[in-house]
């Protein structure tokens, strides 16, 4: 998931910085990654805590491979 949203914020920086010359979200996201706990994120906003996502992914696909498998 954090890879992700790191390639999202890659990308609209690289259209800002074409467009206007910054490159903003990369800079509040490093802020929001220093300061604000996932845990604050997940309570103010409802989105899920990174790990949480993978593990729910993971699951998901061992119980798809599991049916093909069986």
């Amino acid at each position: 998931m954090a890879d992700m949203i790191d390639e999202a914020v890659y990308a609209v920086d690289n259209k800002i910085d074409g467009l206007v010359g910054v490159r903003p979200l990369g800079a509040v996201k490093r802020v929001v990654d220093k300061l604000v706990p996932a845990n604050l994120v997940e309570g103010m906003t409802g989105i899920p805590k990174p790990h949480n996502v993978l593990d729910d992914m993971q699951d998901k696909v061992e119980s798809g491979v599991g049916g093909i498998i069986r």
